[in-house]
């Protein structure tokens, strides 16, 4: 959804005869200066009743700028005439939109996805400070409340605290529980990346030549 929230409005922006193109783009890009805050955010959810919802992770990161840009860098690069050509034989923006830039888009759909997916697995953000029904926090939250857990614990000990036999049968290092960590996060994106890896490098590199 993401995905095509962004591409839609980086093809709008496309739009030469797009009446204030360029106030929307600086309207867009103005917003990502500044943050209202962590008490406004959590009351602007609450009151749409995100708080506690599994949607919060789709609806709290539904547009990015910056994804939107690379977008409509990508769509720029399509030849106008092809999209006249469509509009010659009598074909509409939504069909030019799916049936044309979106396929000439495969690449840079990717990258996008990519992007997307990474910063939504590493998100333990959200699920943090906005969710407290265990089912429905994601796996970087429930880890990162392990790692702190495990870290209260050796402070505890560090500062002479006392454990019998079974505590230092069961007790893990805050290290391991962090290679833990790091291998469970990592390990989705290694197996997955390789598939990508083509269409990430043109991707990146859509918009950077100019002949």
């Amino acid at each position: 959804m993401a995905i095509l929230v962004n591409s839609m409005a980086a093809y709008a922006l496309t739009k030469r005869g797009l009446p204030g193109r360029s106030k929307i783009t600086f309207y867009f890009f103005f917003t990502t200066l500044f943050n209202g805050g962590l008490i406004p955010y959590f009351i602007q959810l609450r009151n749409l009743g995100l708080i506690n919802n599994i949607w919060l992770y789709v609806f709290a990161s539904l547009f990015s700028f910056y994804n939107m840009i690379i977008m409509r860098t990508s769509f720029n690069t399509i030849p106008q005439s092809i999209a006249e050509s469509a509009y010659i034989d009598g074909a509409g923006d939504v069909r030019i939109f799916f049936q044309i830039y979106m396929r000439l888009s495969g690449p840079m759909l990717a990258t996008i996805a990519l992007f997307f997916g990474v910063g939504h697995w590493n998100d333990w953000y959200q699920g943090n400070f906005f969710m407290t029904q265990r089912s429905l926090i994601p796996v970087a939250t429930l880890l990162h409340q392990v790692i702190t857990e495990a870290g209260f614990e050796a402070s505890f000990f560090a500062s002479g605290g006392h454990m019998n036999i079974n505590m230092m049968s069961v007790r893990t290092t805050p290290e391991s529980i962090r290679m833990a960590f790091l291998m469970i996060i990592t390990i989705p994106i290694v197996i997955v990346y390789p598939f990508l890896q083509r269409f990430f490098v043109k991707g990146v590199m859509l918009g950077s030549l100019k002949e």
